[in-house]
């Protein structure tokens, strides 16, 4: 069964195509601190995207070491996004 795609609150739908342009944004201007997880603006949270990722079993064994160890895996995917180390 085809999950929906949800439009909220002034979102358009296609979500990457919106993702892509913040993270180029956020790469020209420098924006976004010592904290990948906080968007521009007091307060204001990134649009997050429900998906299904499949890991190796030993790097899912680490990261659930540390607590919220999602938040940490999405840390690590901003690291390298804006590090451009892929």
């Amino acid at each position: 069964m085809k999950q929906k795609e949800r439009v909220g609150r002034g979102r358009k739908a296609g979500g990457v195509k919106i993702a892509s342009r913040r993270i180029a944004r956020l790469k020209a201007s420098g924006e976004g601190g010592s904290d990948p997880l906080v968007a521009s603006g007091a307060g204001r949270r990134p649009v997050k995207k429900r998906i299904t990722l499949y890991l190796d079993a030993d790097v899912l064994a680490w990261f659930k070491q540390k607590p919220r160890y999602q938040k940490e895996i999405n840390r690590a995917l901003w690291k390298v996004t804006r590090e451009g180390l892929y």
